[in-house]
């Protein structure tokens, strides 16, 4: 994306909190929106208590985010 690309709406972060207003945009009919997320690596939060419990390594709580 260059640095001259504008968007409808932009959205700060692609977390949890992040994907979840840009879903729900996108239910209400909003078609153009960036996500800018500077992270390469997703951490899955609902594993974090299977992880936290001992049963699961810490690496599968850890995704690569698509480019």
């Amino acid at each position: 994306m260059s640095p001259c690309t504008s968007h409808r709406v932009v959205v700060i972060g692609g977390g949890n909190a992040g994907i979840a207003a840009t879903a729900q945009l996108q239910r209400a009919g909003v078609e153009d929106i960036a996500v800018i997320e500077p992270s390469n690596t997703h951490h899955h939060q609902p594993l974090w208590t299977v992880v936290d419990g001992g049963c699961a390594p810490a690496a599968v709580a850890r995704r690569p985010r698509p480019t």
